[in-house]
């Protein structure tokens, strides 16, 4: 059986002011035609479709446009969950409709109830259990047990219900929104628990799966050396903590006894995420030697130790998607201006400390009629 699994969209995100929708399009177009030619048996969807929970139209229509493709061009069964970025309820809309023997969309509790879609290969049936993100005070309300207290506590809850729906001798895929412990998270993430507590999960958890597909941490990784807990990633570098990590979607073959192979697919954007450190007047002069990459998003970091005027605007003349300038020379400046501040102060005479802040600002030494003006202003104060 083989498997693709993939997470956190984060569709109709804005990243540091710059739509990403278009970028997100081409990708999901790309995964979409590399299905159909596949023809994968089952397509995992592991939480966080969208980037808000009131994601605006055009995200919802292009995560339509996706399910169409894969629902009509493909026969693999489909499997959905929300994250803690979703609106539960508009992710359980994909379900409405939804064929019984081939997709199971769970963006609340309640939607399956625990209860696993089961499809069958050659070697027999295999149950998926699809368990959507929840916080603690509705997990409680659904449970009804006022015990559930923490992240870790929701998730045994949602376990232990669906291990109750697994037919014998199935082989078990869950999937699953959460944070499991040893693993590394990125900076673009949102807790998942409000109140500020522990979110981790143990792995132990998932005892008795044969693959456990995670959403929530950006990262692609697997548990503890476990080939088969692992989380793919998210669709697109949402950070740029992120920019040593190739994104890609996991793929997973599963044999009769539910021993796991794991490949990878690539998810190359049209735009890119990198960061551009040099003085201003040399990445300037690169951008005319440069065959690609002027149209990435970019964090410039300058090391000009004076500031240069209208530096953004002139810089996205050139380089349209700069969505951070940092001013890495100025920083260098202020720190040796703090170490030595006090010092200069106290020995320095008035017109040395002005000729200095002069030089600091400007990045050139007074001239001598400069010099003149300021020793007869000090000379009328006095």
């Amino acid at each position: 059986m083989k498997i693709i699994h993939s997470a956190d969209w984060h569709l109709g995100r804005v990243f540091l002011q710059m739509r990403l929708l278009e970028e997100q399009r081409l990708l999901l177009d790309g995964l979409a035609e590399q299905m159909k030619e596949t023809q994968p048996d089952l397509f995992i969807l592991a939480g966080d479709v969208f980037d808000k929970v009131y994601p605006g139209r055009e995200a919802i229509d292009l995560f339509g446009h996706f399910l169409r493709r894969i629902y009509n061009e493909t026969s693999c069964a489909i499997v959905i969950i929300a994250g803690n970025h979703d609106s539960g309820e508009l992710i359980n809309y994909g379900g409405m409709l939804q064929d019984r023997g081939r997709v199971l969309v769970a963006g609340t509790l309640e939607q399956m109830a625990g209860k696993p879609l089961v499809i069958r290969d050659e070697a027999g049936e295999v149950a998926i259990s699809a368990l959507p993100f929840a916080d603690v005070y509705g997990a409680r309300q659904y449970y009804q047990d006022k015990s559930i207290t923490t992240v870790e506590d929701v998730l045994r809850a949602q376990i232990n219900e669906a291990r109750s729906h697994v037919p014998d001798g199935a082989r078990w895929i869950v999937t699953a929104h959460g944070f499991v412990q040893g693993c590394s998270s990125s900076e673009s993430e949102q807790s998942l628990d409000r109140m500020g507590g522990i979110e981790t999960v143990p792995p132990s958890l998932f005892d008795g799966a044969h693959y456990v597909a995670l959403g929530h941490l950006h990262r692609k990784q697997k548990i503890g050396g476990q080939e088969h807990i692992r989380y793919s990633g998210s669709l697109m570098r949402y950070g740029f903590d992120e920019l040593d990590k190739q994104k890609t979607v996991a793929v997973i073959d599963m044999d009769g006894a539910g021993q796991v192979e794991i490949s990878e697919w690539p998810l190359v954007p049209r735009r890119d995420l990198r960061i551009v450190e040099g003085y201003f007047d040399d990445i300037m002069a690169a951008a005319g030697t440069q065959e690609k990459g002027w149209e990435d998003y970019l964090k410039l970091r300058l090391l000009d130790r004076h500031r240069i005027p209208e530096a953004m605007g002139r810089l996205r003349q050139t380089y349209p998607n700069i969505v951070q300038l940092e001013w890495v020379g100025q920083e260098n400046v202020g720190a040796e201006v703090n170490t030595a501040s006090r010092e200069k102060i106290t020995t320095s005479s008035p017109e040395e400390l002005f000729e200095s802040f002069f030089s600091e600002v400007t990045g050139q030494d007074m001239d001598d009629d400069l010099k003149k003006d300021l020793r007869s202003g000090l000379a009328d104060i006095k």
